[in-house]
This record gives C-alpha cells, sequence and structure tokens, in this order.
C-alpha cells in the first residue's frame, strides 16, 4: 500500500498553505458539482446507444463515481457548522466500510476485495469517515502492483473502541508515508495520507502500521458508540 504523498513527509518540509475564503469553497463546490452533472448526463446518453457489456459496465462505473464525488462534495458543503463545532455522531461504520468496498470494487474490477464486517458496527465520527476508508482501499489497490492486488476489509466492535483493518499484499509503505500516517511527522494537506490523518484526529482514532517489505496492514481505532442514535 502506498499513498501519495507530494513531496517529503517530514515536519520541516512541510508548510501551511493558505486557507482559503469561504467564498472560494462555495465557487468549487458549485462548479465541481455542475461538472459533474454534465459527465452523468453524457454517460446516461452513451448507455442509451451502447450493446457491449464491457461498454455498459465501465460506463457505469463512471456513473457510479460521479455519483459519489458529487455525495462527497454536498456532504462537505452541508456539514461546515457542525466541522466548525468539532460536531459528531453516532455511525454505522459497518455500512459505510461495506459501502466503500463496493465502490472499490466497482472502480477497480480487476482487484479482489474481501469483506468481513458484521452488522451493529458504530463509532462516534461523521459522514467524512467514508473517505478515510475509501483513501485507504484506494491506494492499496492502485499502489499493488500486481495484475490481481488482494485487500482484506475487517472492523470488530470491542468492548468500548471498534477496530477496522485493511490488509493488502502489496509492496509496503515508504517510512515517511509510514510515519505521516501514524502521525510522527505532520502530514501534507491535500494528499491522501492527510485526509486520513485529519480526519482521525477528529474522530481520536488511533492509526497503526504493520508489516515490514511486502504487504501491509493498516488499523484504526475508533472510540465506539450507543448502538443507535435513539439510545
Amino acid at each position: 500500500m502506498y499513498i501519495t504523498m507530494p513531496g517529503h513527509g517530514s515536519a520541516e518540509n512541510d508548510h501551511r498553505e493558505p486557507e482559503w475564503p469561504a467564498s472560494f469553497d462555495s465557487i468549487l463546490a458549485h462548479d465541481l458539482t455542475n461538472h459533474l452533472f454534465i459527465i452523468e448526463g453524457q454517460a446516461d446518453l452513451l448507455l442509451d446507444r451502447l450493446e457491449e457489456p464491457i461498454a455498459v459496465d465501465r460506463l457505469t462505473t463512471i456513473k457510479r463515481q460521479t455519483a459519489a464525488a458529487n455525495s462527497l462534495v454536498q456532504t462537505v458543503c452541508g456539514m461546515g457548522d457542525a466541522l466548525e463545532r468539532g460536531q459528531l455522531d453516532v455511525v454505522d461504520v459497518g455500512s459505510v466500510l461495506r459501502n466503500e468496498v463496493q465502490q472499490i470494487r466497482s472502480a477497480y474490477p480487476g482487484a479482489d476485495v474481501s469483506v468481513d464486517v458484521p452488522e451493529g458496527v458504530f463509532a462516534r465520527a461523521d459522514d467524512l469517515v467514508a473517505s478515510v476508508f475509501w483513501n485507504l482501499l484506494q491506494n492499496a489497490v492502485r499502489h499493488n502492483g500486481s495484475p490481481t492486488p488482494r485487500v482484506s476489509v475487517t472492523a470488530r466492535s470491542l468492548e468500548s473502541k471498534v477496530v477496522v483493518s485493511i490488509e493488502d499484499d502489496g509492496p509496503g509503505l515508504p517510512d515517511d508515508v509510514r510515519r505521516a500516517l501514524v502521525g510522527d511527522v505532520t502530514a501534507r494537506r491535500g494528499t491522501g495520507v492527510g485526509i486520513v490523518r485529519t480526519l482521525a484526529d477528529r474522530y481520536d482514532a488511533t492509526i497503526s502500521v504493520d508489516g515490514e517489505g511486502e504487504g501491509t496492514t493498516i488499523s484504526l481505532e475508533f472510540p465506539g458508540a450507543s448502538r443507535s442514535k435513539d439510545s
């Protein structure tokens, strides 16, 4: 597994990028949503005119990924106040994981992604936790180097915590990525590891990385939560 990080992942080389005004975020969200809407519409038109199964499968994947991207934009835009207040909720982590695995299988049909996630796995988080799983899963597949990347996803409720593990058979993590992921050095903003690290800190989740050489297991330990929002 390898998470792309522009430049070096050390605290000395990290730099704080200027914050965008809220209006810039609104412009980005508005225009990006419009672009995604056009892509989805064009995919619909092509689906009506295609007969080859493989072409239909690829266009269906485009539609799913476009819808997922649009959903993420809407989620982030709708969570502004909650993010400012640090507000968290009870999230069905198992359901989120299974959905992200489905997205990965659709985007990378050549990958072998197994999932062992029972019902009723709840943690204190928010809807953005999906981005944590997506980034880890995507990079486990993309940087595997094998014709058939193999990834195993598990989740368990253990007393007062929830443990999610993502194991792959790839070439292993570079040391700078490993150190940034577990929080030994500052992860650069805008990278996959930066997103994972930032959200893990938000959820008070700890990250551990096991594996030397080939094969890596990344585990996230979340504080557990009530089994329902009403309890």
